[in-house]
């Protein structure tokens, strides 16, 4: 909580970080889809299914063409944790 400088100013006295090991294993999956609609679809549908993704990202054709993927909007899905979870 600031107080009193109307957003101007501030000074971070004390910060804590909770940090955790990284994990055992992880693996980086691209899904291909039509529109971006489609993409935003899918992604729907792996966060409200059984997985918990460690990280998530649509791009779109430009953005995919730009990691080295075919141009056309891609869901992009990284998983990790421990070798059989990650595998399974």
């Amino acid at each position: 909580v600031l107080i009193g400088s109307f957003g101007t100013l501030g000074v971070i006295v004390e910060a804590t970080f909770k940090v955790r090991p990284a994990p055992p294993a992880e693996v980086v999956l691209a899904a291909a889809c039509d529109s971006l609609d489609q993409a935003l679809e899918r992604a729907r549908t792996v966060l409200d299914g059984p997985f918990a993704p460690w990280s998530l990202d649509l791009c779109d054709a430009r953005a995919a063409a730009a990691i080295g993927l075919p141009s056309r909007p891609h869901v992009v899905l990284r998983l990790a944790g421990e070798p059989g979870e990650v595998a399974a």
